[in-house]
């Protein structure tokens, strides 16, 4: 029986129970504890990725920043409904920004996160995009999610969009938003 005895190798020793009666990590069994949800699921009052919008071709960057602090890693979730105006095609990009805390929503600051770029092409598709934040820019410690909708044809196309930030990584639990 192994009840009792400690697995030792390249990470912290974890004990090894009998199967059915293993305590779980807290990383395993809650792990809404060690994640931050920015988004439009989060309180009203809350930070946002970009909240569900019918919107026409532009490009979009008044979603509200939010605190990149602790976060080790992010994962950006996008979705689009079904477009009105019969486009023929439609392309939309989504992608994180990050700048450094007090950026004006218009300042020069805000750059695009390598790697953090989502691209959807249709009606109610969903796409993800999970990246490290192990590269943010001397300084930056706010994100938005920015949008550029494109369609081609159609007659004064729009598409309801929105997409969904979730961060993590974070060595000490996150303050609940």
């Amino acid at each position: 029986m192994l009840a009792g005895r400690v697995l030792h190798g390249p990470g912290p020793p974890f004990p090894l129970y009998p199967r059915g009666t293993m305590a779980l990590h807290h990383s395993l069994n809650n792990i809404g504890a060690t994640l931050s949800t920015v988004g439009h699921v989060a309180d009203t009052a809350g930070p946002k990725g970009y909240p569900p919008s019918l919107l026409a071709a532009n490009t979009y960057t008044d979603g509200d920043p939010f605190s990149l602090q602790g976060a080790r890693s992010a994962v950006l979730t996008v979705m689009s409904g079904t477009a009105s105006g019969g486009p023929t095609a439609q392309n939309h990009v989504f992608t994180l920004e990050t700048a450094p805390a007090g950026t004006a929503a218009d300042g020069a600051a805000w750059k695009e996160y390598p790697g953090a770029t989502v691209s959807l092409t249709g009606d109610e598709k969903s796409a993800r995009k999970d990246f490290s934040l192990g590269m943010l820019p001397e300084g930056h410690s706010i994100g938005r999610v920015k949008l550029v909708l494109g369609f081609t044809g159609g007659s004064s196309p729009r598409q309801a969009v929105s997409a969904h930030v979730t961060l993590g990584g974070y060595e000490a639990l996150p303050v609940a938003q």
